[in-house]
């Protein structure tokens, strides 16, 4: 049997009726479970976040004081602001640096805009900036789009609410569900409970009109070198969150929702999806999202991807740059997530998956037999063609403490 999008198959679960899966997709690996909560469970969930109470789910701008933010921002807004290094800055590319500098969607016609309230001259035929007055102007100008994206939230590329349950968050109701769901995530991935005891607390988010999440990958940036994954018992700075796969999982009735689909606008491309993708129009999720794979939500259905290939040996290889994916915005309703993120554990730079000796494969063992075959032949391929190097080239330091990364990645 071969593995291809459509393919329908069941995994049992003690005391419950058997998991539905279906693929979606191969390129990456995402995987829909049509019944992976009850109503009453996802209303249980919902319940316990509203009870431990929602708080925007803020970037790290939304941390600091205008005056701050200004300060911080001006000096990387004249450096390398000439992407395409023509001598020329274009209000795209200023469009391209607001987005890292303050995370600030705000479009060429509004940056225009404040650009003229600035004093900031810009050439209308051409829309290339006039360098002599930006140089003058732009703290003034700076100051005025921190103002405009703190009244704007949705501007930012992400707009939501979110708590956190379980793993220490949500008292010992939560606590209890959290085992329940990492139980069903391991009858489904095969992942073993000694993995598994390592998952951060499950994040619930809600999104209201205009809620929305621009594309982003849930786990660390590639490079050289790799330090070690944070865990649950292992948070020093310099460690990295390390999410071998994602699991997602729609809490609220979505009869009158409109928009608010998941996407993931890479799949299906070549393998060398570069971080600029997030600055690509199809990164920008609005509330009709048809690039790549696209998940309609549905009360109780979860979505499972893989953020990384897996080397024949069984070891972890490259991240799979093919999983950026987002929230399209919601036009109209509300909607209700929950997200699991299934710890990577990582020792001495072997990227294992299971810390028993003979079970090394338990990535794939959610999978039928004749399936499993089929999938580890293709990750593995797609592994060795892609990477040119050896397994330990593959990851970079982010050099960030994992409760800084909490929810931001």
């Amino acid at each position: 049997m071969c593995m291809q999008v459509g393919h329908l198959w069941d995994v049992p679960y003690d005391g419950r009726e058997a998991f539905h899966l279906q693929t979606l997709s191969v390129e990456p690996l995402i995987v829909e479970i049509e019944n992976f909560l009850s109503e009453k469970e996802c209303q249980e969930i919902m319940t316990l976040a509203m009870k431990n109470g929602m708080e925007s789910s803020g970037t790290e701008g939304g941390r600091l004081s205008t005056k701050e933010l200004v300060s911080a921002t001006v000096e990387m807004m004249l450096e390398e602001l000439d992407a395409n290094s023509d001598s020329v800055i274009h209000v795209k590319e200023l469009e391209d640096k607001l987005i890292q500098a303050v995370d600030a969607h705000l479009g060429m016609k509004k940056i225009t805009q404040l650009l003229a309230e600035s004093n900031i001259q810009v050439d209308p035929a051409s829309g290339n900036i006039n360098t002599e007055t930006l140089a003058y102007g732009q703290v003034k100008f700076l100051t005025k789009v921190i103002e405009f994206v703190q009244l704007h939230p949705e501007l930012h590329s992400r707009y939501s609410k979110q708590s956190w349950l379980g793993a220490g968050d949500g008292g010992p109701h939560a606590e209890r569900i959290f085992s329940e769901l990492l139980e069903r995530a391991s009858a489904i991935t095969g992942l073993g409970m000694d993995i598994l005891k390592d998952t951060e607390s499950m994040q619930v988010v809600a999104y209201g009109p205009r809620g929305h999440y621009h594309c982003h990958m849930d786990t660390g940036f590639e490079g050289e070198k790799w330090p070690p994954c944070c865990t649950m018992d292992y948070r020093d700075a310099a460690c990295q969150v390390c999410r071998v796969a994602t699991l997602l999982v729609y809490l609220n009735d979505a009869t009158d929702l409109v928009g608010g689909a998941t996407a993931f606008p890479a799949a299906h491309m070549q393998m060398n999806v570069t971080e600029e993708f997030v600055s690509d129009p199809k990164c920008i999720l609005g509330s009709s999202c048809s690039d790549g794979v696209v998940v309609q939500p549905s009360q109780g259905k979860a979505v499972l991807w893989y953020n990384y290939l897996i080397n024949e040996n069984g070891t972890v290889g490259r991240r799979d740059s093919r999983t950026y994916h987002g929230g399209c915005e919601v036009a109209s309703g509300s909607k209700w997530v929950a997200n699991l993120w299934l710890p990577l554990r990582v020792t001495d730079y072997e990227y294992l998956v299971s810390s028993d000796e003979d079970d090394d494969d338990d990535f794939l063992a959610g999978l039928a037999d004749s399936e499993r075959e089929n999938v580890a032949e293709y990750l593995s391929k797609m592994s060795s063609e892609e990477s040119g190097s050896s397994d330990n080239d593959y990851f970079d330091s982010t050099h960030t403490a994992r409760s800084e990364h909490r929810g931001e990645l």
